[in-house]
């Protein structure tokens, strides 16, 4: 079971014990990971001194797990090697969950599994990204965008200070956004990369996949080494392979453990960052929507109806994040005024019921528009538009969190594996008596083998689409939902199964 900082056992100041596992920066301070017997924490900070580490302090997602909750095998690298899942690709897939259900998260665990970097947080999470990049600069800019002429006296001196503040901390969060994506998300890309490079090797066939060799090796090495007069010529191939096969594997889980040690250290710096912003950007909502009230503004009845359609918007989102892992398209958002980013139009249409209720709560947001057109035009856009985007800004922080467990996780099995793989190590050079069999059959074996390649096409695919490096199509909401129409009433190719 997690536990959060309070209900740690350590008192600042005091030495950590156990291995420092990621890569502390050596001058003193850094965000790293530390494993030991009892527990693995992502990201917490400490103080170096005299070549030890002493607790200075947790962020807020540094959560303490103890191990042994965690690790699902104690693979015992002496007992005979029956078991293909502990070979298998393990905490690359979770369950594909609703990500918003009528104003809640589901929780639905009736959803297909998907590969970890593709859950619907993180596709909210680079919707989020992609809104945060393409704020708004300056007063001007925002009420132009919105449709606002300024120079017509429609905005009041009192209500042009409320977004010219709002607008400042749009600078700030577009800044930091821009920054997130080319320091963590890079380190997200990078983990993925290494990723697929390790199953790349585990996967392809049977003949050249680097685990049913090292297994084959291993069992062969069994039967030789029990002979009443094994061959020593063999015995020192086989044993030479093996270790050749692990210490690779090691290496590989060593680049991987590093590059999640850099994700994790940024994700944790940001979600501070975010968390910030969106408290921030909470205010200014607050702040503008009290003086669209002084200004005469009805704001009581626009923001109930605001607020349907915006439920309607996240829960089709959700349905259409967790049926599209298939079939993905780049762009995979596109920037819609007044609402911010949203999938793509070549995304939705993939989906044969969720399209359907994202095109009516888009029409919505378009109805309100006309509605507000003449009486309240620009309270109308203005709330609009902050009700959507702090949404958006709050779900970077919301979905860092996942994050970060997700790669915890990642860390988890590969302390597994490198653990497997050196007990194996020290077997073959002080104990090659104790080498098991190795029971797996040809069919467990090639299963393992499979498991590698799918999640090599998965990791390739998410790299390919999640790049952010791609400016999203701008559109404002009435094109939008008419280039939607015309998509589905073209019926575009390949359309998933239909939704419950």
């Amino acid at each position: 079971m997690s536990m959060n900082r309070s209900s740690f056992p350590i008192k600042e100041g005091e030495l950590l014990s156990g291995n420092v596992v990621g890569h502390p920066d050596g001058r003193g301070r850094d965000a790293f990971i530390i494993s030991g017997t009892n527990y693995i924490s992502a990201a917490t900070t400490a103080d170096y001194y005299g070549k030890k580490w002493y607790w200075k302090s947790a962020l807020r997602l540094a959560t303490l797990t103890p191990m042994s909750t965690m690790s699902e095998s104690n693979f015992d690298a002496k007992r005979p090697i029956t078991d293909p899942s502990f070979f298998s690709p393990r905490e690359m897939y979770v369950e594909n969950r609703t990500s918003y259900e009528g104003g809640a998260y589901s929780g639905n665990t009736d959803a297909d599994r998907t590969f970890i970097f593709n859950t619907p947080g993180v596709k909210i999470l680079i919707r989020a990204l992609g809104t945060g990049r393409k704020l708004q600069g300056s007063r001007e800019e925002y009420l132009r965008w919105l449709g606002i002429n300024a120079t017509r006296g429609e905005v009041s001196v009192e209500l042009s200070y409320e977004v010219e503040n709002l607008v400042a901390t749009y600078r700030f969060i577009r800044a930091d956004c821009v920054r997130f994506k080319e320091l963590a998300w890079t380190w997200i890309l990078n983990l993925v990369t290494t990723i697929s490079s390790y199953a790349l090797l585990s996967g392809r066939d049977l003949d050249t996949s680097s685990y049913p060799l090292m297994l084959e090796y291993i069992g062969t090495f069994h039967d030789e080494i029990r002979k009443p007069n094994p061959n020593r010529s063999v015995v020192v191939d086989l044993k030479e392979s093996i270790q050749f096969k692990a210490k690779t594997k090691l290496r590989h889980i060593s680049v991987m453990r590093a590059a999640a040690a850099e994700a994790l250290k940024n994700l944790v710096a940001f979600d501070k960052i975010f968390e910030a912003h969106g408290v921030s950007i909470q205010n200014h909502v607050k702040s503008l929507t009290m003086q669209l009230v002084k200004d005469g503004n009805n704001m009581d009845s626009l923001k109930m109806k605001i607020k349907e359609a915006q439920d309607d918007i996240r829960y089709a989102q959700g349905k259409i994040d967790e049926k599209n892992e298939k079939r993905l398209c780049t762009p995979n958002y596109m920037w819609v005024c007044p609402i911010g980013t949203t999938i793509s139009i070549g995304t939705v249409v993939q989906t044969k019921n969720a399209r359907g209720k994202l095109q009516a709560a888009m029409e919505k947001v378009r109805k309100l528009l006309d509605e507000y057109r003449s009486s309240m035009l620009v309270a109308s856009r203005l709330q609009i538009n902050v009700t959507f985007i702090s949404a958006q800004i709050q779900d970077l922080s919301t979905e860092i969190g996942p994050l970060v467990e997700t790669i915890q996780k990642l860390l988890v099995s590969w302390n597994d594996m490198e653990t497997y793989l050196r007990s194996l190590l020290n077997l073959i050079d002080f104990e090659p008596e104790s080498i098991p069999p190795m029971l797996l059959t040809t069919s467990q074996l090639q299963g393992i083998v499979d498991g590698w390649s799918n999640l090599t096409d998965h990791a390739l695919i998410y790299v390919g689409i999640s790049s952010l490096n791609e400016e999203p199509i701008p559109e404002n909401i009435q094109e939008y939902i008419e280039h939607l129409k015309l998509a589905i009433e073209s019926d575009g190719a390949g359309m998933l199964d239909e939704l419950d």
